[in-house]
């Protein structure tokens, strides 16, 4: 699939100097962003290694340049290729790919791909990196900045059946995905295979709702809990019996890990409200189980937009508690075990306000202030450059000057 990336990004820069049919777009965003805290730094998702913290102007997080190239080869077939430049962590070059499919439409109702795609994930999957389609800006973290893959290698199915007042779209998906996630301390490449989801969309009038589900195997790799396992193994038996239970849970690979999300959108006179919810479990205590949440209202008024977000992650944290161990012999390791279980462990709650301004139909400036309480060992979505993680609360401002054209 990464083969099929590259020579459909060179056909499509090939047909587009000679055909009349070729279609293009750009859009982009200047992100500035600063945050108040000595200890956790802002960082737009899991996949970035660096934080914003107190006293920093930052402006990669956010900013980004991207283009799309559309070329029809007929009324029922055409090509699609994006590439999105902004700062990625380990990133190789055909990571700078976001789309690069074929699609196929036979009629108004079926439509096929295949290639690379934007995985159906969330409310604005599709246009996750164009800051001018949504309100806020910046996508709320506690559900968007948990999932750092931005595309998968594989096709999708989708159907559209259209009522009288009414219309349900439903798709099915396959494929793989590759993204790399940091602590800031490590960084870690995880490979998702077998990938299966399908994702419904029911629009009536002027509200929408959506529900997805997604079943990924985690792919081979070497992680970090080698490390621990080999520790593990020099211990004798008497002082950790049974070790294959610890084992089974630090071996991610082939591991299944679940994804489902519930979302609406409604239009209310000037008003827009909206809501999405995910819910993240798994085979192995080393990904823990994680809802997510946020429910966002907005008021048009002309070119200005006023909203307020308030969202949520909520997990229970792991507790090392093998049968037989004595903690107090390896208290180091046993720290080192429970803070990689504890890695997706995010718990945390905030209260956004913003404003956009449209100042063209192709361009917006928007302000946001996020307030975030941090509850204690729940600072998954930041970089801590502590020792321990504290409960803290942390105010971030944002301020984005986006274009489409």
């Amino acid at each position: 699939m990464k083969r099929f990336a590259l020579c459909s990004s060179l056909l499509l820069i090939h047909v587009s100097a000679i055909a009349d049919d070729t279609t293009w777009s750009a859009f982009g965003t200047l992100g500035i962003v600063s945050s108040d805290s000595e200890q956790y730094g802002f960082r737009r998702n899991i996949n970035n290694d660096e934080g914003v913290f107190n006293g920093d102007i930052d402006f990669k997080q956010l900013s980004l340049l991207g283009g799309q190239l559309e070329h029809r080869f007929s009324g029922t077939f055409d090509l699609v290729t994006q590439a999105v430049i902004r700062d990625r962590t380990d990133a190789d070059w055909d990571d700078y790919v976001s789309l690069a499919f074929l699609r196929y439409t036979p009629s108004a109702q079926w439509t096929l791909r295949a290639g690379r795609l934007a995985p159906d994930l969330f409310t604005i999957s599709d246009y996750r990196d164009i800051n001018i389609a949504y309100t806020w800006a910046n996508v709320p973290n506690e559900v968007y900045g948990m999932i750092p893959y931005t595309y998968f290698d594989g096709g999708d199915l989708s159907y559209t059946h259209r009522f009288s007042d009414a219309t349900l779209t439903a798709k099915a998906f396959v494929g793989t995905s590759e993204s790399v996630i940091s602590t800031g301390h490590f960084t870690q490449s995880f490979d998702l295979e077998e990938m299966l989801g399908i994702a419904i969309t029911f629009d009536k009038n002027d509200w929408n709702l959506q529900w997805r589900y997604t079943q990924a195997s985690i792919g081979s790799e070497d992680t970090s809990a080698d490390f621990f396992i080999d520790a593990i193994a020099q211990i004798p038996d008497v002082l950790w019996p049974n070790k294959q239970n610890i084992y089974n849970d630090l071996a991610l690979e082939g591991q299944k890990v679940n994804y489902q999300s519930f979302s609406g959108q409604k239009y209310l006179n000037n008003w827009l409200l909206s809501f999405e919810v995910t819910h993240t479990d798994s085979d192995t205590d080393a990904i823990a189980e994680l809802t997510n949440g946020y429910i966002s209202a907005a008021y048009l008024q002309g070119a200005h937009t006023w909203y307020g977000v308030i969202a949520q992650t909520n997990s229970d944290p792991y507790q090392f508690s093998e049968p037989g161990v004595n903690a107090l012999l390896f208290p180091e390791l046993i720290a080192g075990i429970e803070g990689t279980f504890n890695f997706y462990s995010s718990s945390q709650q905030s209260i956004s306000l913003g404003w956009r301004c449209d100042l063209s139909p192709t361009v917006t400036s928007k302000i946001q202030v996020s307030y975030t309480h941090i509850d204690e060992n729940g600072d998954t979505l930041w970089i801590n450059q502590g020792n321990n993680s504290p409960s803290q609360s942390v105010t971030t401002l944002i301020y984005t000057l986006s274009f489409a054209l």
